[in-house]
Formats: C-alpha cells, sequence, structure tokens
C-alpha cells in the first residue's frame, strides 16, 4: 500500500492546502478571498503558470470546500450573523438616497424617526450648538456624515464577482490585439511572442508564464 505523499489533519487537508485554506478565509486582506494569491503564499515554488491553474481547481477541492463551509457557518453562529445580513447592510450603503435624511419641507428629520435603510448608512452625527442672541434660542447645527457608498458599492461587486475578471480580460484582450499589430504575429504563436520580445514589448503576463 503506498503511503501518502503528504500528511493529512484531521480535516483532511494537507500543510498546503490548510495554509491556502486559512489565507484564504481570514489571511490579511490584501490576499483573503484571492483564490492565486493564496496559492502563490501557500505554494511559494508554484509557477505563476501552475498557480493559475492549480489555484482555482484547489479552491474546488471537496475537501477544502467543505473546510471552507464549516468555518464559515462556525463563525456565523458565534457572530449571530450570516453572509445575507452582511450583504443587506452593505446594500443599504451602497444605495442609500440623502433625501431620506429631510422631511418634504427640507427639514432634517430627528434621528429616531430616519428609517431603517437611512440609518444603516449613517456614519456619525455631530451637534454644534450656536449660543443665540440674547432673550433667543441657542441654534442647534446637525452635521451628517454617510459611509462610502462607492466602497460599500465595490464590496458588493466584488462579493459577487462583478469586477476583476471582466477587468482582467478587457485590459489583457486589448493589449494582446495591440501587441500583435505591432508584431504582426499573433502572440499565441512563438515567433509572435519573441517578437514582441524583442522589441521591448511582451507584455509581463506572457513573460511570467514563459509561454
Amino acid at each position: 500500500m503506498r503511503q501518502a505523499r503528504y500528511p493529512r489533519n484531521e480535516d483532511g487537508l494537507t500543510p498546503g492546502q490548510q495554509t491556502f485554506a486559512d489565507l484564504y478565509r481570514a489571511g490579511p486582506e490584501k490576499v483573503r478571498g484571492n483564490a492565486l494569491a493564496c496559492y502563490r503564499q501557500a505554494f511559494p515554488q508554484a509557477a505563476l503558470s501552475t498557480a493559475k491553474v492549480q489555484s482555482s481547481r484547489l479552491l474546488r477541492n471537496p475537501v477544502v470546500a467543505t473546510y471552507l463551509q464549516s468555518k464559515r457557518q462556525a463563525a456565523e453562529a458565534e457572530a449571530d450573523v450570516n453572509e445575507s445580513q452582511v450583504l443587506k447592510e452593505l446594500a443599504k450603503v451602497g444605495f442609500s438616497d440623502i433625501r431620506a435624511l429631510f422631511d418634504r419641507e427640507g427639514r432634517l428629520k430627528p434621528i429616531h424617526d430616519l428609517p431603517d435603510e437611512i440609518a444603516a448608512a449613517v456614519a456619525a452625527v455631530e451637534v454644534v450648538v450656536m449660543k443665540g442672541e440674547q432673550g433667543e434660542e441657542p441654534l442647534y447645527v446637525y452635521k451628517i456624515k454617510l459611509w462610502n457608498k462607492l466602497d460599500a458599492l465595490e464590496k458588493l461587486g466584488k462579493q459577487l464577482g462583478m469586477f476583476k475578471e471582466q477587468k482582467d480580460m478587457n485590459v489583457k484582450g486589448g493589449l494582446t490585439h495591440l501587441l500583435e499589430e505591432i508584431s504582426g504575429s499573433p502572440l499565441s504563436t512563438p515567433m509572435g511572442r519573441i517578437k514582441a520580445a524583442q522589441e521591448g514589448m511582451l507584455p509581463d503576463y506572457y513573460a511570467e508564464l514563459g509561454e
């Protein structure tokens, strides 16, 4: 009976898979949720071309997927929160409408009267009391700060997988087309890449792949 090349822990993960999964679910912000970045840290000796293929494959690995799901469910249970709640709160900020802060006469609504949708988007309230003239009531100036809408929309978009893949495809596709026109040969052929490299125009992602 052949012995397994790498030992597996109680979750059925090899050391590399464990590192990958933990980085993916709870690593630093720059790598968390980014399969390629996590793979390159878990397997630093792997070539970029290998990492691009294996990172997505590892994410679909049944053992890794089960581990990630169990950890996510445990965290949700401990915090008494789930993914749906988080997305709803982000949506309140991302789609907040500042008009909801005011009544029909343009007066700021009392804080306790704000709808839940706009109250969740309020980051801070500052009250400045300006002393009135003799015999007059003091003047209250309210400063309302809302959470960053664009930041919330970006987080929602990333969670829904809207941006990165399409952006990368557009950038790489357009660059490849331009370089093919300049070199006169498709970059999908060895001669085309040789010509582009000689001119110093080979894109980084081709150079790193070594293709």
